[in-house]
């Protein structure tokens, strides 16, 4: 699992049942709600595909462009610090005449991003699922082959 799916794990996935060691540190959690990460994706992926065919206007690039930068600000008050400095540097910011080439490929590139984000997130929560059910699989082994008192066989 590279560095960022693993981060992201820790900051997304909800702790394992198991017990844990004290000494170790907590997890770094995102500060705001991952139900609202979700829906930013959602919403920035519908607004690409209702625009990809729109020829946009002075003022539809205006909007886009509000709409971009509202976007990043959002997702920047939801991620952890790793996260926020990778955000930062991918989505710079754009100018008050940005073209409409350059309104549309910089969402294009926030979508491609937040796409990335999610596909991480759902790689660290489908490995705690497989870790937690080798685990539990482990125990339940365990507990079986264990001697009962007062058993004859």
């Amino acid at each position: 699992m590279n560095q960022e799916a693993a981060q992201l794990e820790e900051s997304v996935a909800p702790a394992p049942t198991e017990a844990v060691d004290e000494a170790e540190p907590e997890p770094q959690r995102l500060e705001g709600d991952s139900a609202k990460l979700l829906r930013i994706t959602v919403m920035a992926h519908e607004l690409l595909d209702e625009v990809r065919h729109m020829k946009l206007d002075e003022g539809g690039r205006r909007r886009l462009r509000a709409i971009h930068e509202a976007t990043v600000g959002e997702l920047k008050a939801l991620l952890p610090e790793n996260l926020r400095h990778e955000l930062t540097a991918m989505a710079l910011p754009l100018e008050e005449s940005a073209s409409e080439s350059e309104v549309r490929l910089a969402q294009v590139q926030l979508v491609g991003w937040l796409e990335g984000l999610m596909h991480g997130i759902q790689a660290a929560l489908w490995a705690r699922v497989v870790h937690a059910l080798s685990h539990g699989r482990d125990a339940i082994v365990e507990k079986a082959e264990e001697k009962q008192p007062g058993q004859y066989l």
